[in-house]
C-alpha cells in the first residue's frame, strides 16, 4: 500500500507549525507515505534469501545458520544512519555488519569473517585479499540482481537519511546471519516499491461516486437505541434479596410526571433526551413524546 501525504490536485499540504504548504512546495518537500503487506514483506525477505543461498552454494562457503530476518525499518531495535555503506549496483541499498570483533567494524568486520571461513585465518595476506574481495563483489551483484533495479555506472550514494527509519517510510531492514557477525541490509521505500513493482504501480480504479446528499438522509436509515425510564428509586437490600417473580416494585414515579426517553443511549457520543407519557399504538404500547429534546456533550 502507497498513500501519498500530500494531494497534486490543489490541496496543499499541512506544515508542522499547522500552516499549508503551496503546490509548488509540495512537490518537494512533501514525500510518499508507504506499508506493505506480510506478503510482500516476505517477497523482499525470499529475494534476498535467494542471492545469498546462490552465493554461498558458488563459493562453497558453509551457511552460518539458516533464515534471513526481515522487518520494518520503523519497528527495527537499531536506527542509526552512520557505518552505512552503499550496496553496489542499487539505489535506495545500503549495508553494514555488526559484531563482537574487537577494532574491526563495517565491511571489514564482515570480510575477517569471510577470510576465517575461507582460509581458517583472519590473517591478510595478497592471494586471501584477492579472493575474499572478489567473493564480496559477487556476492554484491547477486543481491543487486535480485533486488534491482541497478544504479547508474559510477554513481554513488550517501548513506541512509534519517527518515527511512520513520512509519511510513516503506524501509525494510534485513538481518544476515554471518557466522559470528550479522550482515544487515537497508532497504529504501523508493527501492522496495521498484522490487515490487518493476512496472509501476498498478492503475487504481476511481469509484463513482454518487451525488451528495444532506446528512440527515444519508443517515436516515442507521438504527439506534432508545431507552425509557423511570425515575430512579432505592430498594432496602433485605427486599431485593427475597424478591421473586410476580412481586410487584413501588416506584417514586409518580403518573402525572412524563418519562425520560434517551436517543442514542449510554455508550453514545451525545445522547438526544425528550419527554414523554406511556400509552398505546395498535397492539403495541407505545410513548408519546412531548417538550423539546435537548444535545448533552
Amino acid at each position: 500500500m502507497s498513500l501519498a501525504s500530500h494531494s497534486r490536485n490543489g490541496v496543499a499540504s499541512p506544515t508542522r507549525n499547522g500552516g499549508l504548504l503551496s503546490l509548488e512546495e509540495s512537490g518537494v518537500r512533501a514525500s510518499p507515505l508507504r506499508s506493505w503487506s506480510e506478503e510482500q514483506v516476505a517477497r523482499v525477505r525470499t529475494a534476498a534469501g535467494a542471492a545469498v543461498d546462490s552465493w554461498r552454494a558458488a563459493w562453497t562457503v558453509s551457511p552460518p545458520c539458516t533464515g534471513v530476518a526481515c522487518v520494518r525499518a520503523a519497528e527495527a531495535p537499531e536506527s542509526s544512519s552512520e557505518s552505512w555503506s552503499s550496496l553496489a549496483g542499487v539505489r535506495g541499498a545500503w549495508l553494514r555488519f555488526s559484531g563482537t570483533a574487537r577494532g574491526l567494524t563495517g565491511i571489514e568486520l564482515g570480510r575477517s569473517e569471510l577470510r576465517l571461513e575461507l582460509f581458517g585465518t583472519k590473517e591478510e595476506t595478497p592471494v586471501a585479499n584477492e579472493l575474499v574481495g572478489d567473493a564480496w563483489h559477487d556476492l554484491e551483484q547477486r543481491l543487486a540482481s535480485e533486488l534491482g533495479p541497478k544504479s547508474e555506472a559510477g554513481q554513488s550514494e550517501a548513506g541512509p537519511g534519517r527518515t527511512v527509519w520513520l512509519r511510513w517510510s516503506g524501509a525494510l531492514l534485513l538481518s544476515v546471519p554471518w557466522w559470528s557477525a550479522q550482515l544487515r541490509l537497508l532497504l529504501s521505500g523508493e527501492t522496495v516499491e521498484r522490487f515490487l513493482f518493476p512496472s509501476g504501480r498498478p492503475a487504481v480504479k476511481k469509484v463513482p461516486s454518487g451525488g451528495l446528499v444532506p446528512l440527515s438522509r444519508a443517515l436516515a436509515s442507521r438504527r439506534v437505541g432508545v431507552e425509557v425510564q423511570l425515575e430512579p428509586f432505592e430498594l432496602e437490600v433485605g427486599a431485593l434479596a427475597s424478591m421473586r417473580v410476580g412481586d410487584v416494585l413501588r416506584t417514586t414515579h409518580r403518573l402525572e410526571r412524563p418519562l425520560m426517553v434517551e436517543v442514542g443511549g449510554a455508550r453514545a457520543e451525545s445522547v438526544l433526551e425528550w419527554s414523554g407519557f406511556l400509552g398505546r399504538a395498535g397492539s403495541n404500547k407505545a410513548v408519546e413524546l412531548v417538550g423539546e429534546s435537548r444535545k448533552e456533550p
